[in-house]
C-alpha cells in the first residue's frame, strides 16, 4: 500500500472510532432520558396517591398538605423541563452519530477506492515486467 491509502485508511479508522463514541454517547443520552421520565411518572404516581390520601385535620395540617402538594407540583414542572431538554439533547446527538457514520461510511469508500486503484495499478506494473522478461527470455526472439 502507499502512504496515501495508508493515511486514508488511519482517517477511516479514526471515523470509526468517532462513530462507536457518538453511538455511546447516544445510549447514555437514552438511557437518562428514559430515568428522567420514569422520575416524572414515580412523582405523578406519588401527587396522585397522596391527593387520594386526603384526611381530615385540622387548618394546620390541611395548609401543610397544600404546600407538600405544591411542592410536587413544583418538582413535576421542574422534570418536565429537564425532559425537554434530555430530549433535545438527544435528537442533537442523534445528529452527531448521523453525520459521524456518513462521514464514516465515505471515507470508507474512498479508502476502498484508493487500495483498488492501487491494486490495479500493482498488477499492471506486475504484468508489464512479466512481459519484459519474457521478451527477453524468448528463444526465437528477433533481437
Amino acid at each position: 500500500m502507499s502512504r496515501r491509502s495508508d493515511s486514508m485508511d488511519r482517517a477511516a479508522e479514526i471515523a470509526g472510532e468517532r462513530v462507536k463514541d457518538q453511538a455511546r454517547a447516544l445510549g447514555e443520552c437514552q438511557q437518562a432520558l428514559g430515568e428522567a421520565e420514569a422520575k416524572l411518572a414515580e412523582l405523578e404516581r406519588f401527587r396522585g396517591d397522596y391527593a387520594t390520601s386526603a384526611g381530615a385535620g385540622d387548618v394546620r395540617q390541611l395548609l401543610n398538605r397544600r404546600q407538600f402538594v405544591h411542592k410536587i407540583e413544583e418538582a413535576i414542572a421542574y422534570q418536565r423541563a429537564v425532559i425537554m431538554r434530555l430530549r433535545r439533547a438527544l435528537e442533537e446527538q442523534r445528529t452527531q452519530w448521523r453525520d459521524a457514520r456518513a462521514r464514516a461510511k465515505a471515507l470508507d469508500g474512498v479508502s476502498g477506492r484508493l487500495r483498488a486503484g492501487e491494486a490495479r495499478t500493482a498488477e499492471r506494473l506486475e504484468q508489464a515486467q512479466l512481459d519484459e522478461r519474457a521478451r527477453q527470455t524468448r528463444p526465437w526472439s528477433e533481437d
